[in-house]
């Protein structure tokens, strides 16, 4: 066996060093994942936007996303739109959009109305494709929206919920 020498150790490190930086300036973009419709959804590749966002869903109701001084954006085709309000977590339904402001007050919205707030607090929300809302409190309490600003206590605990037509899954403290 030949041995390595010096030089060539130190440009294996000097390349990786490159790749390393890349890599941390790349998670700077927002990402979106490009679909190819074949009678069910495939995933095929990968592309940067520009913007810098925290949190984005996607929903029938269109791709939302709050970024890290909880302002809100809704991306138009080709860039990210400026939504008047604060966030601190994002969810799409099928017509509405739901989000929790860093206070853990709960607003909803439809794609042409503005911001309704629902009754009550949570710091994680999410809302189904048939726009049923579910949520969980700081206390990892699990709630659903019920319509006419009444909800319902689920039991269990979570710190993350999430909805859609497969169900509802969540992720308990333990993360577990």
């Amino acid at each position: 066996k030949k041995k390595k020498s010096s030089k060539a150790k130190s440009k294996k490190k000097k390349s990786s060093k490159k790749k390393s930086k890349k890599m941390k300036s790349s998670n700077k973009k927002s990402i979106n994942i490009k679909y190819k419709k074949y009678g069910r959804f495939k995933l095929s590749s990968w592309s940067a936007h520009s913007g810098k966002l925290s949190v984005v869903s996607v929903g029938p109701a269109g791709i939302w996303g709050v970024n890290s001084k909880h302002r809100i954006y809704k991306w138009s085709g080709t860039n990210w739109k400026y939504i008047s309000g604060s966030a601190s977590d994002i969810s799409v339904g099928g017509s509405q959009i739901w989000c929790v402001n860093s206070k853990h007050y709960i607003y909803m919205r439809t794609k042409t109305s503005g911001w309704k707030q629902i009754s009550g607090r949570l710091m994680q929300v999410s809302v189904s494709p048939n726009d049923k809302g579910w949520g969980v409190n700081s206390g990892h309490g699990i709630y659903r929206y019920l319509g006419s600003n009444r909800r319902q206590g689920v039991v269990g605990r979570l710190k993350v919920v999430s909805v859609r037509r497969s169900g509802v899954w969540g992720v308990n403290s333990g993360n577990a």
